[in-house]
């Protein structure tokens, strides 16, 4: 597990120590975005970027998780990520249950129905978290815990935050906040691919989003910025969204 972070440590570091600013310059986002619009793990989309695949391998094998969330994008492409996690934690012979949230249809979410799969596949609505994830289930789950929610999910974003701040999350837990980096496309699709298709950016909406989470319960949360920072300043698909609760 890695350790408690210290005031004094600079790895460790409120949010309002940081900018909004990337050492990815938009043509590199760009050019990452086409890649990972192609991106597969076991015949599911995988929307992580290859950064953040290396960061989050980094992260395993510190924090050492026993159960990990995934709440993925309205594309589907959570389901690839929890498979990727639960691959990674298995290769370091992590004993880890992945639960993954969100709309994958029947294919994919009959492929974690398998009481002994590491992934569990909850073929619903992230809005629905509550019923998906009860408070009283998620109380059982061993710790630490890793949750990976995509800021393109649907529903109310903080809503979410909320509920896993108050049910899901404690001290030395890490929450990533994910697919906030305004420069990145506003669909990881096929058409990303095509020069003749028009690029729109996410935009600033979905930090601002985060912002108002932070605003009620920043005081409990550190920016790891050896996650954040590990290849230049928020280079990667999460700005500022590689948090530690303390």
């Amino acid at each position: 597990m890695l350790p408690p972070p210290s005031v004094a440590d600079a790895r460790f570091v409120p949010i309002s120590g940081r900018r909004r600013t990337s050492a990815l310059a938009g043509p590199v986002v760009l050019a990452l975005a086409r890649g990972i619009a192609g991106a597969r793990w076991r015949g599911t989309a995988l929307g992580l970027s290859p950064l953040d695949q290396a960061i989050l391998g980094q992260l395993l094998q510190g924090l050492k998780p026993r159960a990990a969330l995934v709440i993925g994008a309205a594309d589907g492409s959570g389901d690839g990520d929890a498979r990727w996690l639960a691959d990674q934690a298995a290769a370091l012979g992590l004993d880890c249950r992945v639960h993954t949230v969100g709309t994958v249809g029947a294919a994919a979410a009959g492929a974690g129905t398998d009481p002994g799969s590491p992934v569990v596949v909850h073929d619903r609505d992230p809005s629905a978290i509550a019923e998906v994830v009860s408070p009283f289930e998620l109380a059982r789950w061993p710790l630490p815990r890793l949750v990976l929610v995509s800021a393109g999910c649907a529903g109310d974003l903080v809503r979410l935050l909320d509920y896993l701040h108050f049910h899901a999350l404690r001290p030395g837990d890490y929450l990533v906040v994910g697919d906030t980096n305004p420069e990145a496309p506003r669909a990881l699709d096929v058409s990303v691919a095509d020069p003749a298709v028009a690029y729109r950016p996410i935009g600033p909406g979905r930090l601002d989003r985060l912002d108002r989470f932070f605003a009620a319960h920043g005081e409990v949360y550190r920016v790891d910025r050896g996650c954040c920072d590990a290849f230049g300043y928020n280079a990667t698909w999460h700005w500022n969204g590689y948090l530690v609760r303390v």
